[in-house]
């Protein structure tokens, strides 16, 4: 807990934007992309698995999206993740209303599928929501939002599930580790999170990733 509260005092000068990766974060979609990618390739859902999980280990690999589905796939693809239940994670969604804060998504996936997913509702929470189609990189996109809405990217809070996430965003200097949190219930584990991240800043649960939020907006 301790831990917790020295990180939260040290952010929270900063917070004025918060950002949110969608797969494996709001949408609850490993399991679908993991099917999909076996079906494709034809492959075990071991072997598919462990693909999706070493993929997005490094973002400057080409993506899933743009190697696999792009075009000839997506709607497959739609298909897969559409069939399943309880995609969504709405318990976040719905906490998030009390977060007062400007949200957006930046996010690997296609950003009309991501608008098929989320009600027009849903939708309204965020700002702004990127897909790969609307911009080459999470950097650029982080950029955008920060130059469309006079903030510095000192300013951003980013919540991944995924290593390459932090790498990508932290390689060049775009964010600080300290402006990252981490949640396990997404593509990659805890063990795989703290190897990029402090403990601290990794979020078991909605729940603690929402009073995590709110005492820094309450601080700010």
């Amino acid at each position: 807990m301790l831990t917790v509260l020295l990180f939260i005092s040290i952010f929270v000068v900063f917070m004025k934007y918060l950002i949110f990766d969608f797969d494996g974060v709001i949408a609850n979609t490993f399991e679908a992309y993991v099917q999909f990618y076996a079906e494709q390739r034809k492959i075990s859902p071991e072997k598919s698995t462990k693909f999706i999980i070493n993929h997005v280990l490094h973002n400057n690999r080409p993506t899933l999206i743009k190697t696999v589905i792009k075009n000839l796939y997506l709607p497959k693809l739609e298909s897969v993740i559409l069939k399943r239940q309880n995609t969504l994670n709405t318990d976040l969604l719905n906490n998030l209303r009390q977060i007062k804060y400007p949200k957006a998504i930046v996010s690997r996936n296609n950003t009309k599928l991501i608008k098929i997913l989320l009600s027009i509702d849903q939708q309204q929470l965020f700002n702004y929501i990127f897909g790969y189609n609307n911009s080459k990189s999470k950097v650029a996109a982080l950029s955008y939002i920060c130059l469309q809405n006079k903030v510095q990217l000192d300013d951003i809070l980013f919540v991944t599930d995924t290593v390459g996430d932090v790498i990508e965003l932290t390689g060049l200097g775009t964010l600080k580790k300290d402006q990252i949190l981490g949640v396990t219930w997404g593509f990659h584990s805890r063990n795989l999170l703290e190897t990029v991240l402090p403990s601290a800043q990794i979020m078991d649960t909605n729940k603690q990733l929402i009073n995590t939020i709110a005492k820094i907006c309450s601080n700010t």
